[in-house]
């Protein structure tokens, strides 16, 4: 009996560790939604595979642009320098989760991932 409770655990925290994925966001104000479009062209130009969703948020007046990909696991294998490059040339701001870290990126403040 108590062998099987440990591997239902077990195949319980697998498995959420396994529908757990990385998502790489990048938001904007809302009236910068057309741009969001050629964030997503830029950043597929380093990460083909990913998939992306759009959103917008009309009570915060923002837009976001959600990406996963089999390639990033965890926040460490996001290139974080491509995502900095995107901030500064679109002026978004980045938000990186593995549901166990984060990383914030803000292109107009402090140059560094918080």
């Amino acid at each position: 009996m108590m062998v099987v409770i440990l591997l239902k655990i077990i195949l319980r925290t697998h498995l959420k560790q396994s529908n757990m994925s990385t998502k790489v966001e990048f938001e904007l104000p809302i009236e910068e939604e057309g741009i969001l479009v050629m964030i997503v062209e830029r950043f597929l130009e380093y990460y083909p595979n990913a998939t992306h969703t759009t959103t917008t948020n009309e009570e915060e007046e923002t837009c976001m642009v959600s990406f996963t990909s089999d390639e990033f696991k965890t926040v460490d294998d996001v290139d974080t320098f491509a995502c900095e490059e995107i901030c500064h040339e679109f002026e978004a701001y980045c938000f990186i989760n593995d549901g166990d870290n984060n990383l914030s990126y803000y292109y107009d403040e402090d140059d560094e991932w918080t």
